[in-house]
């Protein structure tokens, strides 16, 4: 099971059916590190809501919204693909 409350992501293809058991989805708590699929992006959760999740960079910075349904558990590939555009933004400003 994932920090989020979801069955591991083997890769195979799976059939919903409307008579398919939902799967309870565990919002993130305050504090953790998710990835926002929509954006592409990890961050820091700072607020959950029933509508929404604040993430922040996990550097610091501006904190966007994201609909809880889009976020999922950071995965090693997201961890270092957030990592490395943080860099690339902070070598933009010459930091």
């Amino acid at each position: 099971m994932s920090k989020l409350g979801l069955p591991p992501d083997d890769g195979a293809a799976r059939e919903v059916s409307a008579d398919s058991p939902a799967v309870p989805v565990r919002a993130p708590a305050v504090g953790e590190l998710a990835y926002d699929s929509r954006r592409d992006r990890a961050g820091t959760v700072m607020e959950v809501k029933a509508r929404y999740a604040s993430l922040r960079p996990p550097g610091g910075g501006r904190e966007w919204t994201v609909p809880p349904g889009e976020l999922h558990e950071v995965r090693r590939g997201d961890e270092l693909r957030a990592a490395v555009a943080e860099l690339n933004r902070l070598s933009r400003w010459g930091l």
